[in-house]
């Protein structure tokens, strides 16, 4: 026996067949109710199975014009869906002929028992002939309009359902959700998570421009590496349509915050990027990490550095200076071994102790610090002499820095004291920028030459160790600081360290 399909589904179609062929029915597959109808009129068929949504004529059209041609009303048609499954749905289908509704699921050897039992009471004559009940095209115009409504209103209910289970999941996950408008270069839509993160609601940032998101620092290049993306992803590269990056953002109260952006190019048919679709995610604690494993490796560094190699060295010529005053007989020459010795002793002294400052970066959190109280107590460690004066313009300024932020200020004073060499006055000052503050530590001292600067805050100069200026360089670092030197020789040195926005405040009680 032969058997016509109307599926516009692939997998629906092979299932059928397979289970058909392999119990001796011949098949034949067409995707629409248009189709099936030229193949009916052109060829003869036992039975007709038919799903009812498909384009171009669907299931419930096609039983129509089936009833309704003179040579095919006696043709057996089963209705195989899984979309229109109400009871309305079944009246409906039943009244317009349909010798059988079947709904998927159903076992294949349950759907060969009512296939066979339809096709044997036809051919027994023990299956009568169903006669539509709907005859007239307004009635049936009617029927098909109500069960199409039905189903589309069943359907928007479910969007609706599913969008608010989308909009919850979007309103309470940590990560951001985000949705931007390429041709507009606006965001349409933004979860209310972005406030936790950058401290705007989600309105505020869709009334930005998307340039807003991102700093003006890094916004050239992030602008001009996806325009490139979008262009190659456009022109057939598949493999960008999903990227990672990670970026700082620009927060409500200055400051800035590190997130993980994952984006997905969303194209037309035509493969022109209209839309990007994003989730943003605070990876503070993640870089925070990575920052505490890297300061972990240098500080490894600098310890091998410092204990196989220069305090090593220093031993050895210590035991060189101990045997040599062994054989020496004349006093003098021997206190003057002996000095030598103090001298190679101080110098691991101070070795170590540097090096137990370096070991402490990063141990403890940081904190809101007056920076001149830190100043006056670092003035008073190093005690820079009558002649040099240690002066202050900061009105108030407190720096958010890692708690060592006083032996920051005491190696830039010792430095001025002891390389100014006619050093008078060393002051600090600050100034802000749209960037965030400008301290400043100026002396008025012999300055630094071109040849210094260029290693001025390495530890290693040569075969001798030094830890100042490179101890404030890693301080600073650990706290989202920079610091350089832009002074000019012969007009003393003046360092200038950065500090970001939300890193520093003035005390409003003294501020002027």
């Amino acid at each position: 026996m032969k058997i016509l399909i109307a599926d516009d589904k692939k997998e629906n179609r092979l299932l059928l067949e397979d289970l058909l062929k392999t119990n001796d029915y011949t098949t034949v597959s067409t995707t629409n109710g248009v189709d099936a109808l030229k193949r009916l009129k052109k060829e003869k068929f036992d039975a007709i199975i038919s799903d009812l949504m498909m384009p171009k004529m669907d299931g419930f059209q096609l039983l129509r014009e089936c009833k309704k041609d003179p040579a095919l009303h006696k043709i057996p048609f089963i209705i195989y869906t899984a979309t229109y499954t109400g009871k309305k749905d079944i009246e409906f289908g039943l009244s317009l002929g349909a010798v059988r509704y079947i709904i998927k699921p159903v076992e294949p050897d349950e759907f060969l028992a009512i296939l066979n039992e339809v096709l044997a009471g036809i051919s027994t004559g023990t299956l009568a002939e169903v006669v539509p009940e709907i005859t007239s095209d307004a009635a049936y115009a009617a029927g098909h309009i109500k069960v199409l409504t039905e189903k589309m209103e069943k359907k928007i209910r479910a969007l609706e359902e599913q969008r608010e289970q989308y909009r919850i999941l979007a309103d309470n996950i940590s990560d951001v959700i985000w949705l931007l408008d390429i041709a507009a270069e606006r965001f349409v839509y933004v979860s209310p998570s972005v406030f936790a993160l950058r401290g705007y609601t989600p309105e505020e940032v869709m009334a930005q421009p998307a340039s807003h998101a991102i700093t003006l620092k890094s916004a050239p290049k992030i602008i001009e590496t996806l325009k490139n993306r979008i262009a190659r992803f456009e022109a057939g590269n598949d493999a960008l349509r999903v990227q990672r990056y990670e970026i700082n953002q620009p927060r409500k109260d200055g400051t800035t915050v590190a997130t993980e952006i994952v984006t997905t190019l969303l194209a037309s048919t035509d493969r022109r990027v209209t839309r990007i679709l994003g989730v943003t995610r605070d990876i503070t604690e993640r870089k925070q990490a990575a920052d505490t494993l890297a300061l972990t490796a240098r500080k490894l560094v600098l310890m091998n550095d410092v204990t196989y190699q220069y305090i090593q060295n220093k031993i050895t010529g210590l035991r060189g200076y101990v045997e040599l005053s062994k054989d020496v007989t004349p006093e003098a020459e021997r206190l003057s071994f002996i000095e030598k010795e103090e001298q190679v002793l101080a110098d691991i002294h101070h070795l170590i102790k540097d090096t137990r400052d370096y070991q402490e970066i990063g141990s403890l959190e940081s904190q809101w610090i007056s920076v001149e109280r830190s100043i006056r107590v670092a003035s008073s460690l190093v005690s820079p002499g009558q002649g040099i004066s240690v002066e202050t313009a900061l009105h108030g300024l407190e720096l958010y820095s890692d708690p060592l932020l006083e032996k920051i200020f005491s190696n830039l004073i010792e430095n001025a004291v002891l390389h100014g060499t006619i050093t008078t006055r060393i002051t600090f000052s600050s100034k802000e920028t749209p960037e965030g503050l400008i301290l400043i530590c100026e002396d008025d001292g012999a300055g630094i030459s071109p040849v210094i600067k260029a290693s001025l805050f390495d530890r290693r100069v040569g075969q001798s160790i030094r830890f100042g200026l490179f101890f404030v360089h890693e301080c600073l670092n650990l706290s989202g600081m920079t610091i350089a030197e832009t002074g000019e020789p012969g007009k003393g040195a003046r360092f200038e360290i950065t500090v970001p926005k939300g890193a520093y405040r003035f005390d409003s009680n003294q501020k002027k």
